[in-house]
């Protein structure tokens, strides 16, 4: 079974950029959701859950760190496997401290993006604002807080940055406030003007139901849950809520 999930069923995992603060960051794909999405930098991330390796998706974590001569080096671990085996990350390389066994990108001002909807478009000068928030499923059409998910992960998003889908010229950020981790999409490319409330995970309620992908033989239901906000509380918006 393939594992697929549309940008708008993840429209709070999409964040970035910004007019709004100054958080290092970096633009980047390579994850199991395929999504532009604005890493933290300096910060070790796990980019695909665990317990999705039937649908052909292996455990995997990110490291970006910044270079005295400008230059950004992405460290990348990755588990493997086939339908019927996997071969495991180790703990060293799931706390992104094992950095031999890493593929590494070293990305310059010659590779990198430029603007919000850019690949390796980053930002090495800032604070280190980001959310935590756990994302997890279970396969089965249901609207309950799984107590035993079947995938599981949780998600580091550096706040306070656009990030824009270049296909839809479409835009998305991500806001910590005190204890909640808010998403807001923008029909614009660079997130100016109005944006609309999208979703959120707040530590004061257990879990979030976020939607049931029903299109596939199986079907998938989200949730998401608070897990911590880190650096800068932002709580200044322009934005129409949609309930």
């Amino acid at each position: 079974m393939m594992f697929a999930l549309s940008t708008a069923a993840f429209v709070a995992l999409a964040t970035i950029q910004s007019a709004y603060g100054a958080s290092r960051f970096v633009i980047d794909d390579d994850w199991a959701f395929g999504m532009n999405t604005a890493f933290p930098v300096e910060q070790c991330i796990q980019v695909a859950p665990t317990g999705l390796e039937l649908g052909g998706i292996y455990e995997q974590f990110l490291f970006y760190e910044c270079n005295a001569d400008g230059s950004l080096t992405k460290y990348k671990w990755q588990a493997s496997g086939s339908l019927f085996s996997t071969n495991p990350l180790t703990d060293e390389q799931r706390s992104c401290s094992e950095r031999s066994s890493a593929e590494q990108t070293v990305i310059t001002s010659a590779t990198a993006g430029s603007t919000a909807c850019d690949l390796y478009h980053f930002n090495c000068v800032g604070e280190d604002n980001y959310a935590q928030v756990r994302y997890y499923g279970v396969f089965q059409d249901t609207t309950t807080c799984p107590s035993t998910p079947n995938f599981d992960m949780i998600f580091t998003i550096a706040t306070d940055v656009c990030q824009c889908d270049a296909d839809t010229q479409t835009s998305s950020t991500i806001q910590c406030d005190v204890d909640t981790v808010s998403a807001y999409s923008y029909s614009t490319p660079d997130c100016s003007g109005d944006g609309e409330y999208a979703l959120h995970a707040s530590a004061a309620e257990e879990c979030t139901y976020i939607t049931t992908i029903r299109d596939q033989v199986i079907p998938v239901s989200l949730f998401n849950g608070y897990h911590q906000c880190t650096g800068t509380i932002t709580t200044s918006r322009t934005t129409s809520h949609v309930s």
